[in-house]
């Protein structure tokens, strides 16, 4: 039993509760079982072994059947959707290769198993309520989206710190009842939200307006930030970047939103089995720029793409402008991923355009998201 409703994370980790020896899968299995059936589970090691033990044989397997065939109900409808696809762990049609829930992931765990388990329960209400199989799948389907847009916003905003515990159980309950509607994430709120990761918490539309339409007025420009931490500082001397996790966490969302084709799919000739996080202006060349540009446009969100992980696929060091990326084996890939198109590409020769990039393309992803969560 996994803790994402697409796919199961088979890594095994030794794991000890009341004496018993199990498997990462297996204890996570029982958290979720035990959130199904209690109402104040904390997902904890005591919390489960009085679940656990508290049932006789009779009742105990009943609840089991029941949780194991919503599961499977409720992952069953899912799975199929674009958006779960793209999540699947295994790397082939539309999975990425990155699950929905973990540390590398969109979401944390305990995020994972409120999906799951909040699913499972609206579901139960819906068939509990004699409604028809056809009428109850289309509107999980419609939830599951809402739901996930929902965690993924809560995550982003640092609501999912710590284990998450308390604010899972409560999900579970407020979502289990399928006649209440789940509350969407308002569009001003991720607007507001992505301008901060672009253009930090101070930024100001240009002219007035808003961001997706206008992008910021380029003097409020300041440190990218998103929950209550700054992200995307530029490290010193000349060390391997890296991308704040908030960034994959919302780029990944962005492409699974907008069910983009994964990167671990055959190129041409070359079968690419994983994908990298890429700057788009080379990482080389910002280091000759000084370090207020370095720490706002270096590892920003809108300088990050994902990319497909091979030698021959790889830009490297190459600007958007070069023949290089402009060739024909390239400018598709990048044009995929970034979504600049190739007439745009010469707009952004050098690092001296970093600024420039990064009010263009934090515009084209406020605009594309917001029009992918529409769907």
């Amino acid at each position: 039993m996994g803790s994402d409703g697409c796919a199961t994370n088979t890594v095994r980790q030794r794991n000890n509760l009341g004496g018993v020896v199990m498997d990462k899968d297996i204890k996570t299995g029982l958290q979720l079982f035990t959130s199904w059936i209690d109402t104040n589970s904390k997902f904890q090691k005591t919390t489960m072994e009085n679940v656990t033990g508290k049932m006789n044989s009779a009742d105990y397997l009943e609840e089991w059947q029941e949780f194991v065939h919503t599961y499977k109900n409720v992952n069953g409808i899912i799975s199929p959707l674009p958006y779960f696809n793209c999540a699947k762990k295994v790397g082939t049609g539309n999975g990425w290769g990155v699950g929905l829930v973990g540390p590398k992931s969109i979401l944390p765990k305990m995020a994972g198993i409120m999906l799951n388990v909040g699913l499972m329960k609206r579901y139960k209400s819906m068939m509990d309520s004699s409604w028809g199989t056809a009428q109850a799948e289309g509107k999980l389907e419609i939830d599951s989206m809402i739901l996930v847009d929902v965690l993924v916003y809560e995550t982003l905003e640092g609501k999912w710190k710590g284990s998450g515990d308390s604010r899972a159980a409560e999900k579970i309950e407020n979502v289990k009842d399928h006649t209440v509607d789940i509350d969407k994430i308002k569009e001003e709120n991720w607007e507001s939200l992505i301008a901060k990761m672009c253009w930090g918490s101070g930024a100001e539309p240009l002219g007035g307006g808003d961001f997706r339409t206008n992008g910021p007025e380029p003097t409020s420009i300041g440190q990218p930030s998103c929950g209550d931490n700054t992200i995307g500082g530029w490290k010193t001397g000349k060390p391997k970047q890296t991308f704040p996790s908030e960034v994959k966490q919302f780029l990944l969302h962005f492409y699974f939103l907008r069910e983009t084709k994964t990167p671990t799919q055959i190129w041409g000739s070359v079968d690419v089995k994983k994908f990298q996080w890429d700057h788009i202006i080379p990482e080389s060349s910002i280091h000759s720029r000084p370090s207020n540009d370095q720490n706002r446009f270096g590892n920003n969100l809108t300088n990050c793409c994902a990319f497909p992980n091979s030698k021959n696929l790889n830009k490297s060091n190459h600007h958007l402008n070069s023949t290089h990326c402009l060739g024909p084996k390239l400018h598709p890939i990048i044009e995929t991923y970034t979504g600049i198109d190739k007439t745009d590409q010469s707009l952004f020769p050098n690092a001296s355009k970093l600024e420039k990039l990064c009010i263009f393309r934090g515009k084209k992803l406020i605009d594309q998201f917001l029009n992918a969560r529409k769907f």
